[in-house]
Order: C-alpha cells, then sequence, then structure tokens
C-alpha cells in the first residue's frame, strides 16, 4: 500500500510539473512576442526619421519652410517624405 500511495504521489507530482512547464512555456510566448513588436516599433521610428531626413527636412530647413506649409519647397519635401514612407512600408510587408 505504501508504495501505491508513493508511485500515485509521484506520478501527480510529475503530472503536476508538466503542467508547470507548459503553462512557463506558453506564458513567455505573449512576452517574446511583445519584444518583438517593440523592436519592430523601433525600427519602423528609425525608418521614418531617415525619410524624413531624405526628404530634405532637416531641424533648420523645418524650421523656415514651416512658416509656410503651403508653399512649393514644403509641398515638394512633404511629397518626397511620403513617397519613402510608402516605399518602406510596402517593403516591410
Amino acid at each position: 500500500m505504501s508504495k501505491t500511495i508513493n508511485a500515485l504521489a509521484l506520478t501527480f507530482g510529475l503530472l503536476a510539473s508538466g503542467s508547470l512547464v507548459t503553462a512557463n512555456a506558453q506564458g513567455a510566448n505573449p512576452a517574446s512576442a511583445q519584444n518583438n513588436q517593440a523592436t519592430s516599433v523601433g525600427v519602423t521610428v528609425k525608418q521614418d526619421l531617415a525619410d524624413w531626413r531624405q526628404a530634405g527636412f532637416d531641424e533648420q530647413t523645418y524650421r523656415a519652410l514651416s512658416q509656410d506649409v503651403y508653399g512649393k519647397a514644403y509641398q515638394q519635401r512633404y511629397a518626397e517624405y511620403q513617397r519613402l514612407r510608402q516605399l518602406h512600408s510596402q517593403a516591410q510587408n
């Protein structure tokens, strides 16, 4: 009888530990997915800034051009920025 109880206790212990390992493994996936998503967002933001600068909007130029957002120079640069963003968003998908 004692051996049967020990065997049952061992079986339940193994089942419980297996459930715990499975729960931990499943719980790790969302954190990993969040980390990947955060990395992806960081890459997107950096690419967006690079596109903004490549379109001709450095800090001084933006300050000068933002006085007239309907002006030709601003509109041309903004159109280039939008083209670059669209190009890079398609490349990411």
